[in-house]
């Protein structure tokens, strides 16, 4: 069975811009508006993949969730309401749905998100027992990730009137993120050959709706191996280190 090169992913996972762009959204009448990490319009006028991120399929007409590479600076961004810019917006990552989250607070309207160089500041205040290892798990596991906005202090104030409540969050679209290790394990199997594979799929041939399902079960079952081999050698590295470390009894 062939394997598939990092290239043939990254088409399969394609970038595209295609007549549309979140951060011209029309935030007029909201207090609080990202204005990317938005995938799709949700009127149909296009899809807007950055760099660094893929869709499943060719062309991203619906893409509602996309793979991030780990070890990239992205930016977030979002537009506040004038008379509101001076309270700080909290930002959140929620790594998939189990509750574990990072987040900041910022005065600015834009944030550089590096998913690996978050996940190395595990644990965290928010996830005391969340080690590096298991945060890039959540991470890498499954499309459940998303980054949320809000003014939490106005929230408070506001505390009595749920439609202002909403008006003061907003959540990015879904997104999984790969690792470094599947682009260095599938980089070396292009090198290998798989030449007239690559260049067929350059050229589009076999690229059709429904490959991203399975190339995405493929990534998350390499991320998890990949991590979880990580995590065992970090235990027996650590038992080996008690070991050592435990005080002879004398008789």
């Amino acid at each position: 069975m062939r394997t598939l090169s990092f290239s043939v992913l990254l088409t399969l996972f394609a970038s595209a811009v295609i007549g549309w762009d979140p951060s011209q959204t029309d935030c007029s009448k909201l207090p609080l508006c990202l204005t990317s990490f938005k995938w799709c319009d949700p009127d149909g006028a296009g899809c807007y993949i950055p760099d660094g991120a893929y869709a499943p399929g060719a062309i991203a007409k619906q893409a509602l969730w996309v793979l991030l590479t780990e070890d990239y600076n992205f930016t977030i961004s979002w537009k506040v309401l004038t008379a509101n810019k001076d309270i700080p917006v909290r930002v959140q990552w929620w790594l998939g749905d189990d509750g574990v989250y990072w987040e900041m607070n910022t005065t600015d309207t834009k944030i550089t998100f590096n998913p690996q160089e978050i996940i190395s500041s595990f644990p965290l205040p928010s996830a005391p027992n969340v080690t590096e290892s298991e945060a890039e798990y959540y991470a890498i596991r499954d499309q459940m990730n998303s980054i949320t906005i809000r003014q939490v202090n106005l929230q408070h104030e506001e505390s009595s009137d749920n439609s202002i409540l909403n008006s003061l969050y907003d959540a990015t679209d879904q997104f999984i993120v790969g690792t470094p290790s599947i682009e260095h394990i599938l980089q070396g199997q292009n090198r290998i050959g798989h030449r007239d594979e690559y260049n067929k799929w350059r050229l589009g041939v076999g690229v059709g709706v429904g490959l991203g399902v399975p190339i995405l079960i493929a990534v998350t079952a390499l991320s998890t191996w990949v991590v979880m081999r990580k995590k065992v050698r970090q235990l027996q590295e650590s038992q080996e280190n008690s070991i050592k470390m435990s005080p002879v009894q004398q008789k």
